[in-house]
């Protein structure tokens, strides 16, 4: 199948619905902190990794470790950190990935694969490189305080996201874009955040049983909360993504290109569908509340920290640099007039709305 031509979206401006509804975001305690041991354990595997002062200094301002810091408010500082160097070491993979050419990308991300592989099944790895190095050190400090449980979902999780991972890279080679509801199930395991998702008993210091994760309700809250970071970030790179020549695994290809619809049309269809997967996500915790593990001691907590995810992921894809450009400080805008550039994602606020919300000073 012929290639189809990258979309027409640049310059032309269109409307951006407020995504952050319902409870706003809450700011860990320890936020900056966290941030500090997080960018000090990072910087000598990028320096290891021959990024130079700049690139350095890019990737830290990008605050990538700050996603988890607001999707887990409540989560126990160490674990949060454990987690966060797993993030570092997914966005490094990326940025040294994004100088390959197609066929140097598959086989980087398939020895991916080898390496979560021996590292599930050994802990001793050997001679490392830096990236593996960085890779072995953070998968240590994460599962060396998890239960077999934990580890075991953990592992799947990293897994799904490299198989999705190799299957983008191949459509991205062929060309092809999916159907909707095809689309819908990719990208859930596509994005990432399952590896981060579904071990939020580990980061929360909670004790379950691990028949809970089988439970229909609880895969499929976990897996909508996952749906949601997917679909907003893909209204935030879908620039990026063009400008690189990989946007065929984004929801506006599908509706954009393989559907035919205008920009704004594709941005509303995907404002309306975010309303409802957090719809579908309120109903699945309520199922979970009044069933089977109703008095399962710290549920509450955990669903709440699940309802939480929402916000936070909103509020990070619109404050942090990486769409919006390298040096780009926040300044409170979640809604309003949106622009693709080439180089960043540009919105500005409605000035007759007098768009309340944030502001720069509450970011921690």
């Amino acid at each position: 199948m012929p290639v189809p031509p990258s979309p027409d979206i640049f310059g032309r401006p269109f409307f951006v619905p407020e995504l952050l509804t319902g409870p706003g975001p809450q700011f860990h305690p320890e936020t900056a902190e966290m941030e500090r041991q997080i960018d000090a354990w990072t910087r000598p595997y990028l320096e290891r990794m021959e990024f130079d002062e700049q690139s350095i200094s890019a990737f830290l301002a990008r605050r990538q470790p700050w996603w988890l810091i607001l999707i887990y408010p409540h989560g126990v500082p160490e674990r949060l950190v454990a987690m966060a160097r797993l993030i570092q070491f997914m966005c490094a993979f990326d940025d040294l990935t994004d100088r390959l050419d197609a066929a140097e990308v598959s086989e980087r991300t398939a020895s991916l694969a080898k390496r979560l592989v021996s590292f599930s099944s050994s802990t001793s790895v050997g001679d490392q490189d830096p990236l593996t190095g960085m890779l072995a050190d953070a998968w240590t400090s994460v599962t060396s305080d998890m239960t077999a449980g934990q580890t075991a979902r953990l592992t799947a999780a990293l897994k799904e996201f490299v198989e999705a991972e190799l299957r983008g890279i191949e459509m991205a080679g062929t060309g092809d874009i999916f159907e909707f509801e095809d689309y819908r199930r990719f990208r859930r395991f596509n994005v990432g955040t399952p590896v981060y998702v579904r071990v939020a008993d580990f980061v929360l210091g909670l004790s379950f049983p691990e028949e809970f994760f089988t439970d229909p309700d609880v895969v499929e809250a976990l897996a909508l909360v996952s749906e949601h970071t997917a679909f907003v970030n893909d209204l935030l790179s879908f620039g990026k993504e063009t400008a690189c020549g990989h946007w065929q695994t984004n929801a506006l290809a599908v509706w954009h290109v393989a559907g035919g619809l205008g920009l704004q049309a594709s941005v509303d269809h995907l404002a309306a569908h975010l309303r409802t997967v957090q719809q579908e996500l309120t109903l699945r915790s309520q199922r979970i509340r009044e069933g089977r593990w109703a008095d399962l001691e710290g549920l509450e907590s955990y669903l709440t920290e699940l309802s939480l995810m929402v916000p936070g992921d909103v509020l990070f894809e619109f404050a942090t640099s990486r769409y919006r450009g390298d040096g780009f400080v926040w300044d409170g805008i979640t809604s309003g007039i949106a622009v693709y550039h080439r180089s960043h994602f540009e919105i500005r606020g409605l000035p007759q709305t007098g768009q309340p919300g944030p502001q720069p000073a509450h970011v921690p």
